[in-house]
């Protein structure tokens, strides 16, 4: 059996397998069961994961608060069926992909989770790495760091110009921009940028929705809105402030400062009172954070 969404995640499918023991499906999913003899279920399953399969969802889905597509709708979904033993040709070097990928997914989960326990213990400096001393110094964030944010301002959107991004943008330790964001005209991102911020070297930190991400700007050419915060450290390593930013006991510190309203967000007198601990050096921070 094949399940999908009838609405949220509009077009989400998942495929059912014996391994996954007894499963209910909810009253927001479609089931649709598969003759197994005729057709093969991962074949039929690749079929909804086709680009062809999302253009029709895109042009298929209606709702005003919530998107969706009914059974009937998706019973309509019409595409090519080749010859059954082309179908579990298909489909195996379909499977051997998906378990390639479950496979290296489950291997990234075990090195976050290596790399999370050693950010633990390095930035509680419960662990030292050889040749350093001396006591970490007890600190807020604004005592070793300007701290500013994105434009407060509206803008016109273009069609070609400058990136203005958001904390939609941050990832942990990452920037990602796709081919769809904001573009502003080149005299409202030097009006934006007029103050010196951002540049490359900062510490973006996402103070609006999801608190806490971070990553260090890698480049000049954009502009942000006030949903993130920019961390300019004056004696402090970047990329050592970052992963301290990102620590289990900073983050649970983080949460503590944030207002909840209509959205999350934190302050930016707030993020200046952020408590740390940082390593008496700037050679064993750097060292700690390569």
């Amino acid at each position: 059996d094949i399940v999908l969404a009838r609405t949220g995640s509009v077009g989400k499918s998942y495929l059912y397998r014996p391994e996954d023991g007894g499963l209910v499906f909810a009253g927001y999913l479609i089931k649709a069961s598969i003759d197994s003899k005729k057709y093969n279920p991962y074949f039929i399953w690749g079929q909804l994961r086709t680009p062809n399969f999302w253009a029709w969802v895109a042009t298929t889905a209606k709702g005003t608060v919530q998107l969706g597509i009914n059974s009937k709708e998706y019973a309509s979904f019409s595409f090519p069926v080749a010859p059954r033993k082309e179908q579990d040709a298909i489909a195996e070097i379909l499977s051997d992909f998906d378990d390639h990928i479950a496979d290296l997914t489950a291997l990234i989960t075990k090195k976050k989770a290596l790399r999370d326990a050693a950010i633990h213990e390095f930035m509680t400096a419960k662990r030292r790495l050889p040749g350093f001393s001396g006591a970490w110094v007890a600190v807020s964030l604004g005592d070793i760091a300007d701290v500013k944010d994105g434009t407060h301002g509206s803008f016109e959107r273009m069609k070609v110009g400058r990136l203005l991004l958001s904390a939609k943008n941050i990832s942990r330790n990452r920037l990602e921009v796709t081919h769809n964001e904001s573009l502003i005209t080149q005299a409202d991102y030097e009006k934006i940028t007029s103050n010196g911020y951002p540049r490359a070297g900062d510490v973006l930190f996402s103070c609006v929705g999801t608190i806490g991400r971070c990553c260090i700007l890698e480049r000049n050419d954009v502009a942000f809105q006030r949903s993130v915060a920019f961390i300019r450290p004056h004696e402090v390593n970047n990329k050592f402030l970052m992963y301290l930013l990102l620590s289990y006991n900073v983050q649970k510190d983080i949460a503590k400062l944030v207002k909840t309203s209509v959205q999350s967000g934190i302050y930016l007198k707030d993020i200046k009172q952020i408590p740390l601990l940082i390593a008496p050096t700037l050679d064993e921070q750097k060292a700690i954070a390569e």
